[in-house]
């Protein structure tokens, strides 16, 4: 596995940008290596908008084909024994589980107490950190889900609001096991039994993820949603629901 910071050549560039959703900035911290390996770490920020994008593009200098089923456009592991700490009276953690096929839980994790164990896991395409008493938080998702399946790595560290460990990556392969509780690691991950599958081209790319913070992190949260609507549209049906999804446990209580 690579990292930026094992490239010696770095570079910024500071662009005009413009897609289906708007125009603003994009800020790209370029890395590259003796052997034409080149990263991008990609910043988005529209005008007039508070949120930002970020993408890991990876390419090759003389344009060679590249194949990888792991890229992460953020990482606190790239730098060692870095931290993220947020300012919060009453830190809560919402970890998300890949699906809720087996009736699992959204949970809202309190934050440890100083010295106390830790707490860690993946939450799965979106993530959330919130002040329960003010509920100023901020929020990031995957805007895209064709290719990668998308993981948030975390674990607190023995301070309230710190984490020592935080990786978003496209790429997330998780299996069930048994010996774990449910929501933690025992039925809560993708149920893969293999590994991600590769992304083969000339230009690898991340998820597109989307970060916000907010006074009301209920708001970044509808905003994230509005902003995956806009980046892949929705299907829309003006006529009679020609179908009803149905749940085959409780096919008694909703018919057939």
């Amino acid at each position: 596995t690579l990292n930026s910071m094992q490239f010696n050549k770095h570079f910024v560039q500071v662009k005009d940008y413009s897609d289906k959703m708007g125009e603003g900035k994009i800020i790209i911290y370029q890395h590259e290596d003796d052997n034409g390996l080149i990263l991008k770490n990609n910043f988005i920020q529209y005008k007039n908008e508070n949120f930002i994008m970020i993408q890991l593009e990876v390419s090759h200098i003389k344009n060679e084909v590249l194949e990888s089923n792991y890229l992460s456009p953020l990482s606190s592991k790239t730098i060692p024994n870095s931290k993220i700490q947020f300012g919060s009276e009453k830190p809560i953690l919402v970890d998300f589980p890949f699906d809720n096929d087996n009736w699992l839980e959204l949970l809202a994790l309190p934050w440890p107490k100083d010295y106390e164990n830790p707490i860690y896991g993946v939450s799965h395409e979106i993530f959330m950190i919130y002040d329960q008493n003010s509920m100023k938080g901020f929020v990031l998702g995957s805007l895209e889900h064709d290719f990668w399946k998308t993981g948030i790595q975390y674990k607190t560290d023995f301070k309230k609001g710190e984490l020592n460990e935080f990786i978003v990556y496209s790429g997330a392969s998780r299996p069930d096991n048994p010996n774990l509780p449910p929501n933690f690691g025992g039925l809560d991950g993708t149920h893969d039994l293999i590994a991600h599958g590769k992304m083969k081209s000339r230009v690898l790319k991340s998820a597109l993820i989307f970060i916000d913070a907010s006074s009301d992190f209920r708001k970044s949260a509808q905003l994230f949603g509005k902003t995956q609507s806009k980046h892949v549209g929705i299907l829309e049906w003006h006529h009679s629901t020609p179908f009803y999804w149905n749940s085959f446990p409780i096919e008694s209580v909703l018919g057939h």
